[in-house]
């Protein structure tokens, strides 16, 4: 006689899906080791401006207090001097901010992102002892003045607390009595010396744009970010100090420069969550000498009204 044969109960959706997944992600981590970024990639389309674009996180995922780098590359068909940002974020941070962030933000960029390829390395750099968990999910997509789309990210970030934040349940930082001003806005000055290579620096507002220029008197493609800042959670003053490295390529040519953001569109409502920021961010160049100060006071990540928001660079 004929013996029965047993068939494998068919798969769910759901379960077939799960399945493809974990068999992709296993072949990517025997074949691939490193070239996956998960937290970060490009979510960009084939009539994007910017093409052959590689995004990777080393190490993905990151750790606080751990080393990490980020480097993207890409090929702009035609120069890039302004736009708009379209971003879609949520974000838990510092263990007081869970906000859905969706903005447009324009901008403008002289001399501007040459057309051609280019590439960005940050890092290595370390994350400062930040309280809690930081998650940042989400999309940030950016065309150009004609509307036209330049690129896409796709931000899926997750850095959670180390063991002895959890065990201590409460942010790291000097407690200070709650400061009862209700209304924040930008004050920034200049910091920096004569001898520093942005010559003639001057940062200005007007109807909510926000405008740094200056004169360089060399190119610069790799550069040294100092932050020397103190954030304020709650009843906290938090400090974040720490050095970021860059290297951009083709470099940003030595000459007149300007970078101006705003107004800033808000397209969903917040908590109005604020971080007010103070201190100083420095840049010097691969021979250690400066380019540039500036100081921030009284700042705020997050204003109180969905009209406006204020962004600390």
């Amino acid at each position: 006689s004929r013996g029965l044969k047993v068939l494998p109960r068919p798969m769910g959706r759901a379960s077939a899906m799960r399945s493809a997944s974990r068999f992709l992600l296993g072949a990517c981590l025997v074949q691939l080791p490193g070239a996956l970024a998960a937290s970060i990639k490009s979510c960009g389309a084939a009539g994007d401006h910017l093409s052959d674009v590689s995004i990777a996180l080393l190490p993905d995922p990151v750790e606080k207090g751990k080393p990490f780098s980020l480097v993207f590359n890409g090929t702009l068909d035609e120069a890039l001097t302004g736009g708009t940002a379209h971003v879609e974020l949520d974000v838990k941070a510092l263990g007081v901010i869970n906000e859905k962030v969706q903005l447009m933000a324009p901008f403008l960029i002289s001399p501007g992102a040459a057309q051609g390829p280019s590439s960005l390395t940050v890092g290595p750099m370390s994350l400062p002892s930040l309280p809690g968990s930081i998650e940042v999910k989400g999309t940030i997509r950016v065309v150009n003045e004609k509307g036209e789309p330049v690129a896409c990210l796709d931000l899926d970030l997750n850095m959670p607390a180390t063991e002895d934040e959890v065990a201590d349940h409460q942010p790291r930082g000097r407690r200070t009595p709650e400061s009862e001003d209700s209304e924040e806005s930008w004050e920034f000055s200049s910091c920096g010396q004569a001898s520093d290579h942005l010559k003639n620096l001057a940062v200005s507002s007007k109807d909510k744009v926000y405008t740094v220029s200056g004169s360089l008197d060399e190119s610069l493609s790799k550069m040294f970010i100092d932050l020397d800042l103190q954030l304020k959670v709650s009843f906290f003053h938090i400090p974040l100090k720490m050095t970021i490295p860059v290297l951009y390529l083709p470099g940003v040519p030595q000459g007149d420069v300007e970078l101006s953001t705003g107004p800033v569109t808000i397209l969903s409502p917040h908590s109005g969550s604020k971080v007010p920021i103070s201190g100083t961010i420095a840049g010097t160049d691969a021979k250690s000498e400066e380019i540039a100060c500036i100081a921030l006071g009284n700042t705020a990540a997050w204003a109180e009204t969905s009209e406006s928001f204020i962004i600390s660079v």
